[in-house]
């Protein structure tokens, strides 16, 4: 709402609101309460009511008004303060132009020249030997010591290894972690090699990362290997007691805190004023380039980035800013414009390979070598696979009017895609397969909302306890057993929208364990005339695993489980006057009873000691003849 957007209006201002009196929907005068307001000519701060300056009062705007929402004011703040004071020349105390103020944010020359140098310098200076690193020698010695107290670094793998060795020397290393390749898991070695090493000699770590569920699980796993953490901040594991906080601070081996919140003022504590020698920073493609600054004015010497600049990048609203660059975060632009070369962790362990095969190639130039044993990640049943041996399937949903999206507002939603969809779901649940190792995924704020809808006038909703329904840039960082997508767009213009972008796609295949299940238009998907767009070369790679069904054709398979289902079940396991049979007996000394579910007509297993359930027939179990 400023200039600088070429939109003027003598009514437009700028302001901290704190409060908002007045609903004009029962004919009332609206008030802001503001604490800083701004007309573009002026600029006036104060509280909410002041004397000398009448327009820090409340201010009535009437019955008509629109009201932008921007930015929060604390995260604004901080990573504003962090680019000025990267940016600024440093002043000696008796220029005339010093201030006197101690500036708010301060960065080390090693990390200041790394950040603000041209590509090629960039380079080299990232590339150096930090204060305190280690040779890569040393590093692997010091590594293979660890090994024997902490059982996550003796399981880690060759590519995490290397990748450990390189961060542990450098000035400032990037480390690449795609799908499934323990992104967190080599954060964690880090920061106890950096623990045991540095720690001691009364140097300060700091671990961030940009959402507050991704800082809370560093800082669960820090804990469960015994090293002591502290965690500031928003999130779940944060110490709400400040006092507390301040009490442990100072004795933390590592302290935890998102982006944004390592800007806290409780950081300043006596003795150490905000320093932090060793800076790590975990799902930094997600972040913006200034929130990461925010941590890296610590006075930080060594620094260690860790994300995968091929999934999607932080979210950035403003077109114009995102066209200026905001939406590159300090990872990407290291890699691509300053040419300092990731790290890539090689082995992953998530996906069946199945699942994980066209990703690879797609995203990763087929260098991922598939770590995850294929026998363990078992058969999701309820679901007519085309191909036994491929974990992934394409629905197509694309015939007739009726199968067009539609609008709301500016999000997409379609509702045959939807009702496909809980069809399939429903089956899967009543063939016995968990409901939380399930996810439902669309890119559409209005389809996950339809698919809601859907289960909830089905009388489903019990499902939405334990199923997660979510969009896929919420959903990333995160994995589930089985995935079921909803593509949603169908039109005759054959328009993806951002459904198009390449990161979202692969965000969305490496999500799933055991199955994933992709529910679209075919002709929509494949005949886009989207820049970039992979789903083309993605329903491919599917018609050549055998892996596509039409709706009718999913329709027809899952009729005739049923019957076959109904067929080939005994009579005599249909007795009794409540046509549920008796359990049958368990074999002397067993804990176990055999119970037949009418609802999911099939046999389970209960535990009569801890009234645990199970579909898998417990070991040594033999039911009484």
């Amino acid at each position: 709402m400023g200039n600088s957007t070429g939109w003027q209006h003598p009514e437009a201002w700028l302001a901290i609101v704190t409060s908002l009196a007045g609903n004009p929907a029962l004919d009332e005068e609206v008030k802001l309460h503001l604490r800083r307001i701004s007309n573009f000519g002026s600029d006036v701060r104060g509280t909410e009511v002041n004397e000398r300056h009448p327009r820090a009062s409340p201010i009535t705007i009437g019955r008509q008004f629109r009201l932008y929402f921007l930015a929060l004011e604390t995260p604004m703040s901080r990573q504003l303060d962090a680019l000025r004071n990267l940016t600024q020349v440093k002043l000696p105390v008796f220029s005339e132009n010093f201030d006197g103020l101690k500036p708010e944010y301060a960065f080390s020359d090693a990390i200041r020249e790394v950040i603000l140098a041209e590509a090629d310098d960039a380079r080299l200076l990232a590339e150096e030997t930090a204060r305190g690193g280690l040779s890569q020698e040393l590093a692997a010695e010091h590594l293979e010591r660890l090994a024997a107290e902490q059982p996550l670094i003796e399981s880690l793998t060759p590519s995490q290894r290397e990748s450990i060795t390189k961060s542990l020397q450098q000035r400032l290393s990037l480390i690449q972690g795609p799908p499934g390749t323990g992104k967190t898991h080599v954060a964690c070695a880090i920061l106890a090699v950096w623990a045991s090493i540095f720690a001691p000699l009364g140097e300060r770590i700091l671990a961030v990362a940009d959402s507050n569920v991704a800082a809370d699980n560093l800082f669960v796993r820090l804990n469960k290997m015994g090293i002591h953490s502290v965690r500031v901040g928003q999130g779940k594991q944060a110490e709400t007691d400040i006092a507390e906080t301040r009490r442990q601070l100072p004795s933390a081996t590592v302290v935890v805190a998102t982006c944004i919140g390592s800007g806290t003022e409780i950081l300043k504590f006596k003795g150490f004023g905000g320093s932090f020698q060793r800076v790590l920073v975990d799902e930094c493609t997600q972040a913006c380039e200034p929130a990461v600054l925010v941590a890296l004015g610590r006075r930080c010497e060594q620094v260690v980035l860790i994300g995968d600049h091929a999934q999607l990048p932080a979210t950035v609203l403003s077109k114009a800013a995102s066209h200026e660059g905001l939406s590159t975060s300090l990872f990407e632009r290291m890699a691509n414009q300053n040419c300092l070369e990731p790290t890539v962790l090689l082995e992953q362990r998530r996906m069946h390979s199945s699942i994980a095969e066209f990703p690879n190639s797609a995203f990763y130039g087929g260098r991922l070598m598939n770590a995850a044993d294929d026998a363990k990640l078992t058969a999701i049943p309820g679901f007519p696979w085309p191909n036994p041996d491929c974990r992934v399937c394409f629905v197509d949903v694309a015939k007739g009017p009726s199968m067009l999206e539609s609008r709301r507002g500016f999000s997409a939603f379609n509702v045959a895609e939807a009702e496909t969809l809980v069809d399939v779901l429903h089956g899967i649940i009543r063939a016995g397969y968990p409901e939380d190792q399930i996810v439902v995924l669309t890119a559409y704020l209005a389809q996950k909302q339809e698919i809601i809808r859907v289960l909830r006038d089905r009388g489903l909703g019990r499902y939405l306890h334990h199923v997660a329904v979510d969009t896929v840039d919420g959903y990333q960082g995160m994995e589930q057993g089985l995935v079921l997508f909803s593509a949603t767009r169908s039109n005759e213009s054959r328009a993806l929208g951002f459904l198009a972008d390449t990161r979202r796609m692969n965000v969305m295949l490496t999500r799933a364990k055991q199955g994933l299940i992709v529910f679209g238009n075919a002709d929509t998907l494949r005949l886009s005339e989207a820049a970039h767009s992979r789903w083309p070369d993605w329903l491919a790679w599917a018609e050549s695993k055998t892996a596509v069904l039409s709706a009718d054709e999913l329709a027809e398979r899952i009729q005739t489980d049923t019957r076959t289902e109904d067929t080939a079940r005994p009579s005599e396991d249909l007795q009794g006057e409540s046509a549920v049979p008796p359990p049958a007996q368990a074999q002397s000394g067993s804990v176990w009873q055999q119970v037949y579910s009418e609802e999911y007509r099939r046999h389970y297993y209960w535990n009569t000691e801890t009234n645990a359930t199970q579909w898998e027939q417990p070991q040594n179990f033999t039911p009484a003849s």
